[in-house]
């Protein structure tokens, strides 16, 4: 990750205090006023498809944040859970397990990989399948991940 961190998410917040409320306001007077003096029926036809544009691109961004953020959750279950999932699922001692730049989901595709998953292990991956409705995804995020290090 380039920077610090710390200072963007400080930063972004000042910004997103400060842009967000006038780039609502604008959002509200920008249609009326390019509409000049339209009639009534043409500004609120512009206003409402001015605005479900608005919240089409919305959903997209809530979209992107609520993956990445269920990312960032995945990484963090990793790094304290860890050591408690790999002794519930395997009996191997040396892991993707703990390491905070890979997914659970991942840990368990390594050692599904390996065939080193006991039946807590199996039953797990293919929970995972099912949440994600994607067959072998522990495997294939563990592929990806393989994937992204030699990069």
């Amino acid at each position: 990750m380039n920077g610090r961190p710390i200072i963007q998410l400080f930063s972004a917040c000042i910004v997103t205090v400060v842009l967000i409320p006038l780039g609502l306001v604008y959002s509200i007077i920008k249609p009326i006023i390019d509409s000049g003096s339209k009639p009534l029926v043409f500004v609120v036809k512009k206003f409402i498809k001015y605005w479900f544009n608005i919240l089409i691109q919305f959903w997209r961004s809530f979209k992107y944040i609520a993956h990445h953020t269920a990312l960032f959750l995945d990484y963090t279950w990793n790094v304290f859970a860890g050591e408690l999932l790999e002794d519930i699922i395997t009996w191997k001692e040396t892991t993707w397990f703990g390491n905070g730049k890979t997914t659970v989901s991942a840990s368990i595709g390594q050692l599904e990989d390996k065939n080193c998953l006991n039946k807590a292990g199996k039953l797990f991956s293919s929970l995972l399948d099912f949440v994600f409705n994607e067959e072998g995804h522990a495997k294939n995020s563990y592929l990806e991940q393989k994937k992204n290090l030699r990069d």
